[in-house]
């Protein structure tokens, strides 16, 4: 249940708000305090998702409470009720503190009621959005996020990794995106910017990067964001020096194999032949060949290639 909390100095205000909200009482866990000193100690032992504060109050202020609330609980919202005299107090706060709105006294319920569920359903909105970032850290690929300048916005794990070792592509101190030479450098961004402007045709989104250290090039996809965020693009990047980490218990768990089984299947769709993958688990080539047999009736292939497209689709290459 989603718990809402009331702090005004006016105990007449509180006690209205109270009665009025009993028909929330199955949706809402409410708290009701008269002290914003009061309210602060109660949120380091609960947590609250959303917070209706009195703009003025002797001991401390709806803004300075906001501003102590948001230190050390971000993860709230915070509503102002104000009177008409704080109304540009109120509106600065929104800046300044991160307040999610603010209503005029005397503010009428139905209003209310419509704010504390809009601040719910935004509290959702940024839960998911940090689930999907944690989702995108899973991914066996770099994905980041720029706008038309080729200044990286966002990046998940993958991506920050192959910027950290800068080879084929660079972050400048700006945070634009660069290549090895001003001719990629251009090319990427002119992919980029086509991306944007959903003008795919003209290389189809699509870039390899060279790598003067021997390397061979990384592989980008731009694509567009579309309405939602019109001048930005989404890249993906390729290393094909780096496939996705293949964890045979997954492996194990899904086709019914063997530790050994599922290993040497890990082994052979890491690009191994049958002969380097007995050695690198250390088992003699009959034996591999046996267990590879095993392995093909297990997961209903017959060639080694189904075998390596059946496992690198399958959530086993999927980071822990």
């Amino acid at each position: 249940m989603k718990h809402i909390l009331f702090v005004d100095d006016d105990a007449n205000i509180l006690h209205s708000m109270q009665r009025n909200l009993k028909g929330r009482c199955n949706e809402w866990d409410m708290s009701f305090f008269e002290r914003p000193y009061d309210v602060l100690d109660y949120l380091n032992k609960e947590k609250v998702d959303v917070i209706i504060a009195d703009m003025r109050m002797p001991e401390l202020t709806g803004l300075e409470l906001a501003k102590r609330i948001h230190q050390q609980h971000q993860d709230c919202r915070i509503i102002f009720l104000t009177g008409t005299a704080d109304l540009q107090t109120a509106v600065n706060s929104i800046n300044k503190t991160n307040v999610f709105r603010f209503y005029t006294k005397p503010c009428d319920l139905e209003d209310l009621c419509q704010g504390i569920e809009e601040a719910l359903a935004d509290l959702e909105s940024e839960s998911f959005k940090a689930i999907g970032n944690q989702a995108l850290d899973h991914m066996p690929v770099g994905v980041c996020v720029v706008d038309l300048e080729a200044r990286l916005l966002f990046s998940n794990l993958v991506a920050q990794n192959i910027f950290k070792a800068a080879e084929g592509i660079f972050l400048s101190p700006t945070r634009i995106l660069r290549a090895e030479n001003s001719a990629k450098t251009t090319a990427l961004h002119e992919a980029i910017a086509s991306a944007a402007f959903e003008e795919e045709e003209k290389n189809n989104g699509a870039i390899a990067l060279p790598r003067h250290c021997g390397k061979r090039d990384l592989s980008i996809r731009c694509l567009p964001l579309g309405e939602a965020k019109p001048n930005q693009v989404l890249l993906f990047i390729g290393d094909p020096e780096s496939p996705p980490a293949i964890d045979f218990l997954i492996l194990s768990r899904l086709f019914g194999l063997t530790k050994s089984e599922a290993k040497l299947a890990a082994e052979l769709s890491q690009g191994y032949t049958l002969e380097m993958a007995a050695e690198h688990i250390g088992l003699t080539i009959s034996t591999a060949r046996t267990y590879l047999k095993q392995v093909f009736a297990k997961t209903e292939t017959n060639r080694q290639a189904e075998l390596v497209k059946l496992v690198l689709t399958s959530p086993a290459t999927i980071a822990g």
